[in-house]
């Protein structure tokens, strides 16, 4: 997995955000890139991704409860290493 790089601020049209974290392990275990993890505040935490036309299609199939193949240890591997940069966020 890539470093994740300090959070981008500069284009909202370049990147996708949520603070949904089930999402953001559903994206990186489609291989959506994860640019950047900022804690908003003592509880949360907001995940930018690089904004394409197939990551809004996964988001609106996610948000509209339909159907999405992931192999399951992706998942978890994404929900792990999620959890780690979310850790060391606070470190």
């Amino acid at each position: 997995m890539a470093t994740i790089t300090p959070f981008p601020r500069r284009s909202n049209e370049r990147y996708f955000r949520t603070r949904n974290l089930y999402l953001a392990v559903i994206l990186l275990a489609q291989g959506f890139s994860l640019v950047g993890l900022d804690r908003t505040d003592a509880q949360k935490h907001e995940f930018a991704f690089r904004r394409t036309f197939e990551l809004e299609q996964t988001v609106e199939r996610f948000n509209d409860k339909l159907p999405i193949f992931v192999e399951a240890l992706r998942v978890i591997y994404s929900w792990k290493a999620l959890r780690e940069k979310m850790r060391n966020l606070h470190s």
